[in-house]
């Protein structure tokens, strides 16, 4: 079965995530999209696509340890699915 994701990045989030469960539904979200739907992600504009790399760069940083934990787990995925993508 294949699945089709649409989304919108937009540029900032307002309000921001100020809230703890905020950002760690907004940090699974990132992590659901990167293993489920990286295609998606690639037809991003190159702005969109650097603030999701940003962001999952963030999260690695993150003081809150589930937040870093997905941000660490992001990154063996996002390797993975960039080597298996045809390099143009």
């Amino acid at each position: 079965m294949a699945r089709t994701c649409v989304f919108y990045v937009r540029p900032s989030i307002r309000p921001p995530l100020t809230s703890p469960a905020d950002r760690l539904a907004f940090f699974r979200l990132l992590r659901a999209v990167n293993m489920q739907c990286f295609d998606a992600l690639l037809k991003l504009p190159s702005p969109q696509f650097k603030l999701i790399m940003d962001s999952i760069v963030w999260g690695i940083k993150h003081t809150m340890r589930d937040i870093a934990d997905i941000g660490l787990r992001c990154v063996p995925v996002l390797l993975l699915e960039l080597d298996r993508c045809p390099h143009s």
